[in-house]
Order: C-alpha cells, then structure tokens, then sequence
C-alpha cells in the first residue's frame, strides 16, 4: 500500500522521513484513504466558510441599505421641515427689523405694494423703540412665539387676491395662506409685557409676506 504526506498528500517512498513536496517530517504515513477524507473534510471546512461570509455580506449589504433608506427618509424630513416652515419668515424679518432698528429688513416683511419702505425709516424705528424704552426700560427687545396656525382656505385666498387687486391695483397671484396666532412681548430692564394677536401671512407671486388683511376683510372690501 503506498504511503502519503499527512501535511500535504503527495505520495512518499517508505524510507522518506521528509516530504519532497512540502518538506514536512513525515511521521506516520496516512493511507489514500485517509488523504481523501482529509481533503473532503477541507473542501466542507472551505465550503461552509465561504457560505457564512456570504450570508455575513448578505447582511452587511442589508444594514447598509437600510440605513441608507433611513437617511433618505431624514433628509426628507428636514426638506418638508424647511418648505413648509416658510410661512414664518416675514414674521421673523418683522422682528429682526424691530429689534435692530433696520428699516429694509422690516420692509422686507410686507409686499411692495404697501410701500412700507416710503413710510417706515430706522429713525421712525428708534423713536418707537426708545418710547417703548419709557415704559420698561434700557435695551428693549421684541420677541414672539408662535401658538397656532390655521391654513386659509383656498376660495378666501381668491378674496384676498381680488382684494389686492382692487385696494392697490396690483394683479397678483396668491397661492397659500395661513391666520398665525403669535403671543408677542416685550421686554426691557425695569419691566416686561406681552399679549396675543392674530396675523396674517401669505404667499404672494411665490413669496411669502406679512398682509394684515383677513379674508372676511377683503370680502367686505369687495362688496
């Protein structure tokens, strides 16, 4: 019967006690049979191993893609944040212009056709501000939060762009709308108040403005 490496299965002569193949002492010489076991056990050994990579892969591949859909989904979500909290940035110029006395940010506020600008100055800012300052001291500043919104239906959107159209002569499309309730205050170093009041912002021609003009207003302009 012929005698094999049990290192690496090459055929080896009896009196080898070195491998010619692989250099291993030889020890005790393993039979065919012996060798084809042990490579069969190797190839199941290699097999398996492989199978469990590709699983392992499998689920790697599966945890990637799923955190990939999750960020999609938060990017989703700040874009849809964003966009729809739009409606608030007039109210925030509003304030900004207030509180640093600047004119073209207040303006900014409202739509050209008021012509806020021709009316509003930094000087006529500080004069109220400084009246304010009478009242609850140095360093007035004007704050608000927003408690409520309540969206403008579409067919009193239509009242108040015939509204503009009529009041100011100024053809306009106005496309969303919503009535804000906005808790306001005012604060200075000797004393504080605040109160509530309702405004209006819409989306005229694509932008959204500060219009104090509520639909039952237009409405009753129009009559």
């Amino acid at each position: 019967m012929s005698k094999f490496c049990e290192n690496c299965g090459a055929e080896i002569n009896d009196n080898e006690t070195v491998c010619p193949n692989c250099n291993q002492p030889v020890g005790v010489a393993a039979t065919a049979e012996t060798v084809e076991a042990k490579v069969e056990e190797t190839v199941k050994t290699e097999t398996a191993s492989t199978s469990t990579d590709k699983k392992a892969d499998t689920k790697k591949l599966a945890i990637i893609g799923g955190g990939i859909a999750a960020a999609v989904v938060v990017i989703l979500a700040i874009i849809i944040s964003i966009v729809s909290g739009r409606y608030k940035s007039p109210i925030k110029k509003y304030y900004k212009g207030l509180n640093k006395c600047d004119s073209d940010t207040y303006a900014a506020a409202f739509p050209d056709f008021l012509k806020i600008d021709e009316s509003v100055t930094d000087s006529s800012l500080k004069d109220e501000k400084k009246d304010d300052e009478k009242d609850y001291g140095d360093n007035v500043k004007y704050s608000y939060k927003i408690l409520k919104k309540t969206k403008v239906e579409k067919k009193d959107l239509e009242y108040v762009q015939d509204y503009i159209k009529e009041r100011y002569d100024e053809k306009v499309k106005v496309t969303k709308g919503f009535k804000v309730k906005i808790k306001d205050s005012v604060k200075g170093k000797e004393d504080f108040d605040y109160y509530t009041s309702d405004r209006y912002v819409y989306k005229i021609d694509g932008k959204w403005y500060v219009l104090s003009v509520s639909p039952e207003t237009a409405k009753s302009y129009l009559k």
